[in-house]
C-alpha cells in the first residue's frame, strides 16, 4: 500500500464524482429549455449559426462551474488543496459537457437529451467515481477510459486532495470540446445549405412527426 494523499472527509472524497454529475445535469437541463436551433435574421452559414448559440452556452457553462464550486465552498466547507485548479477543471469540464449536449440536441432534439441521460448512467458505472475501477465489473472496466466522467473525476480528485498533475485530463476535455464543437458547426453548415436549397432536414422531419 502506498498512500499518496490524505482526504479529510467523505464529502471531499465524493465531491469529484458528484461535481461531474452536477455539471452534466446542468448542461442537460439547459439544453432542454434553450432553443438551440432557432436562428433570427439572415441565415449566413453553419459557423454563424453555431456561434449565435455558443456565445450563450459558453457563458452559462462557465457560470455553472463557478457557482458549483463557490456554493460548495461557502455552504459545505469545500476546501480543495488546489482551489484554483479545481475551478479551472470545473470550467473546462462544463464547457466540454455543454459541447456534447449541444451537438446531440441539435442533431436529435429531445431524443438527443434522452440519449445523453442514458449515457450519464453509463458514465456513473464506467468512471469509477465511488470505487476503484479494479473493484468494478468487466464492462465498467472496459468503458473506464472512454467516458468523459473518468477524466473529470480524476482531475477533481487530484486538485481536491493534492495528487498528481491534471494537465493530461484537461487536454482530453479540451479535445472533447473542440471535436463536438466542430461537429456541431458541420451539422449546422449542412442544415443551412439544405434550408437555403428548400430541402428538408432530419430535424425538420422529426418536428413534423412530433418526435421532438
Amino acid at each position: 500500500e502506498n498512500q499518496l494523499t490524505q482526504v479529510e472527509t467523505n464529502g471531499h472524497a465524493m465531491a469529484a464524482y458528484m461535481m461531474s454529475v452536477g455539471l452534466w445535469v446542468c448542461a442537460l437541463a439547459f439544453c432542454l429549455r434553450y432553443l438551440l436551433t432557432e436562428y433570427h435574421g439572415k441565415l449566413k452559414n453553419g459557423f454563424a449559426w453555431w456561434a449565435s448559440k455558443e456565445s450563450v452556452l459558453a457563458l452559462l457553462a462557465a457560470a455553472s462551474a463557478v457557482v458549483l464550486v463557490g456554493m460548495l465552498h461557502v455552504f459545505n466547507g469545500f476546501e480543495p488543496e488546489r482551489f484554483g485548479e479545481t475551478m479551472l477543471a470545473a470550467v473546462i469540464a462544463a464547457e466540454a459537457f455543454m459541447a456534447i449536449m449541444y451537438f446531440f440536441n441539435v442533431l436529435l432534439g429531445k431524443v438527443g437529451s434522452f440519449i445523453m441521460l442514458i449515457f450519464m448512467v453509463v458514465q456513473l458505472a464506467g468512471s469509477a467515481g465511488t470505487y476503484p475501477v479494479e473493484l468494478s465489473g468487466k464492462l465498467a472496466a472496459k468503458l473506464h477510459w472512454y467516458v468523459p466522467f473518468t477524466y473529470t473525476v480524476e482531475a477533481f480528485r487530484s486538485t481536491i486532495s493534492g495528487g498528481r498533475p491534471i494537465g493530461n485530463y484537461l487536454v482530453y476535455l479540451i479535445l472533447i470540446f473542440i471535436v463536438f464543437s466542430l461537429l456541431t458547426v458541420l451539422l449546422f453548415q449542412v442544415r443551412a445549405k439544405r434550408l437555403k436549397d428548400g430541402k428538408r432536414t432530419l430535424y425538420t422531419y422529426m418536428e413534423m412527426h412530433g418526435i421532438i
